[in-house]
Parts: structure tokens; sequence; C-alpha cells
């Protein structure tokens, strides 16, 4: 089902944290480059801590969608910020463990992951709050990284 009209992206903010997933393998200029294909613009850029991030996102008031070039701990400091934007929000494997954009069943292939913009399905996903923070996923004690990083793909 393609994306609602009311949903229709003109222009994308995409926050991208060039240290995820140890800083390589994801191509941020080729995702660019294919969301432009669309005729959608996009305002690229790569904060450098997760305060800048959040303030970036408060103050990007002529973007209709965000997009997340991390992983889960990249768009863990902007889940409250995203829930009260109410932005769609395209999500990004470029993390170390990409658990999120995994369970969501994003493609890894940038083309693909950029037309989602044009005919992708907007999700509803739950928030939840542990000790006042919020969650999308999984809430952890901070050993999931380790564990991520420690398995191989044959685990």
């Amino acid at each position: 089902m393609p994306m609602p009209a009311q949903f229709a992206v003109r222009k994308l903010l995409l926050l991208e944290n060039p240290h995820s997933g140890g800083g390589s393998g994801w191509d941020s200029e080729a995702f660019s480059t294919a969301v432009r294909d669309l005729g959608i613009g996009i305002r690229h850029e790569k904060p450098g801590s997760p305060e800048l991030c959040t303030r970036l996102l408060q103050t990007a008031d002529d973007v209709d969608a965000v997009a997340v070039a991390g992983g889960d701990g990249t768009l863990s400091p902007l889940i409250e910020c995203l829930v009260a934007r109410k932005l769609p929000l395209l999500v990004l494997p470029a993390g170390t463990a990409n658990d999120f954009a995994r369970s969501l069943g994003m493609p890894e292939k940038v083309f693909e992951l950029a037309s989602l913009l044009r005919e992708g399905q907007v999700a509803e996903v739950d928030v939840g709050y542990a000790n006042d923070r919020p969650f999308l996923n999984a809430a952890s004690i901070g050993m999931t990284n380790t564990i991520s990083r420690l398995q191989s793909k044959e685990r």
C-alpha cells in the first residue's frame, strides 16, 4: 500500500551518525542521490552529539519526514522529540546490530530504502517507558552492543 497523500514527503531531514556501525558500510551519498532522484529535497546533517541531533530535529520546521542513519543508540535520544513532532521516521540500518531496523524489515540497499519515501507504508510503533525514558524496540542494561559485536552471522 503506497504512502497516504497526507504523508507525501517533499523534504527529508537525514540525521546521520558517522560513527555508527564502526563508521563503515553506510553510503549516505548514494542514499541522498536516490532521494533526490525521487524529487524529494534532502537536508543532510551529521551532528556531533545526541544533544545537537535533538536540537536539529526540534528546529527543522521545513521537513515532512526524518531519516536516521545509525543504530539503536543513535535513535534512542531522539525518541521523545520524534513523538512530539509526529513526523514520519525512516529508520536506516547504519548501526552495529540494527535491531530496530531489522524488526521493521527495513531493506539494506539504499535505493530500496529511498523508495520507501514514495511507496512505503507508514506504520505506528509502540513507545515504551522505563525509568521515565522512552524506548522503541527493547530496553537493555548496556550489554547488548557487546553481545552483538561478539556474535558472528553463523551464531
